[in-house]
């Protein structure tokens, strides 16, 4: 917890979330240079000894630059730990619980977790309802249990049935660091739309941005449970109606060069 003598401007706020989120931009690079050298298991029990310097830094934190530094060192090993755990599940756990069913659901449930916090915030600009903020707290918990249900797993998920073994760690660190500019960027126009057009406007956003992506999960994401990974691969190109070949194999030649080759040939 922040000390409260610490008092933060609107760009510290900023800097203390961001700052997590560039550190977690290494934490793929990490994975990738360790785990093939020491073990997804071991990297991943390593990763609690950084965590915890993390929380003593900001427990015993007296300025803003220590909590920058705590912030990114839990941001590299956050990084880390979301690239290598797919890969260490993978290779532990049954095939009978490696996979999430009626995604879709759980995407709309999410969407409408988040419906319920825009409607109150935008209900709360015109008449103030403090007493029923646990309204909004309701809904903003159901979509947090969703999301961590649901569409946190997806990507690695969907990385696993298409992509070859040689390349699931490449692709994941790729997504991963796709994954954490985008969110950099999603941090400051959060903080600006907060200032200039108000917390509902915010939410809404979010609420039309997790609808649309459970119907993009209806139309193109196949069912790819209990298939082997040549049909897992023609699902999806089915899926997304493919013309031209059945599927491509993507092959890493040498660690410097990918290239795509027709499976057909």
């Amino acid at each position: 917890m922040i000390d409260p003598q610490i008092q933060l401007e609107s760009h510290e706020t900023f800097w203390i979330v961001a700052v997590h989120l560039f550190g977690a931009l290494l934490g793929p690079f990490v994975a990738g240079f360790l785990v093939i050298r020491i073990g997804p298991r071991s990297l991943l029990m390593s990763c609690v000894i950084p965590a915890i310097i993390n929380w003593v830094m900001i427990g015993y934190s007296r300025s803003v630059a220590v909590i920058y530094v705590a912030r990114a060192i839990a941001g590299i090993v956050y990084g880390t730990v979301v690239s290598t755990s797919p890969i260490y599940l993978e290779e532990t756990l049954p095939e009978s619980i490696k996979y999430l069913s009626d995604l879709f659901l759980i995407l709309f449930g999410a969407a409408i977790g988040l419906l319920v916090c825009s409607t109150y915030f935008t209900i709360d600009t015109q008449a103030q309802y403090s007493s029923a903020g646990w309204i909004a707290f309701l809904g903003l918990i159901t979509y947090i249990i969703l999301f961590n249900l649901g569409i946190n797993s997806l990507p690695s998920t969907i990385i696993e049935e298409i992509f070859s073994p040689n390349l699931y760690l490449f692709v994941t660190g790729m997504f991963a660091i796709m994954n954490y500019l985008m969110s950099i960027g999603l941090a400051k126009i959060f903080q600006s739309t907060l200032f200039m057009v108000g917390v509902h406007v915010s939410f809404w956003i979010f609420t039309i941005s997790a609808a649309v992506c459970a119907l993009l999960v209806y139309a193109f994401v196949p069912e790819t449970k209990n298939l082997t990974f040549e049909e897992a691969r023609q699902a999806v190109a089915d899926k997304a109606k493919i013309n031209g070949p059945s599927y491509a194999c993507i092959k890493v030649v040498n660690p410097c060069k990918v290239c795509v080759e027709d499976d057909n040939n």
